[in-house]
């Protein structure tokens, strides 16, 4: 949470989009509430969940 709040949030630029990987201390994995999606909100960090293994990796 450091790393969002000191490093992070001070340089981001408010029209990109954080993507990250469905890891639970991320806060993507579910609508439960979490630590780090809520300050990501509250710094204004938009993000979203890119699935670990691509939808074409999964049907071959």
């Amino acid at each position: 949470m450091v790393i969002l709040e000191e490093i992070v949030a001070p340089e981001w630029d408010k029209d990109c989009v954080l993507v990250e990987d469905n890891d639970g201390p991320h806060g993507t994995k579910d609508k439960a509430f979490n630590k780090v999606k809520a300050l990501k909100a509250r710094l204004g960090i938009q993000w979203e969940m890119n699935p670990p293994n691509s939808p074409r990796s999964e049907s071959h």
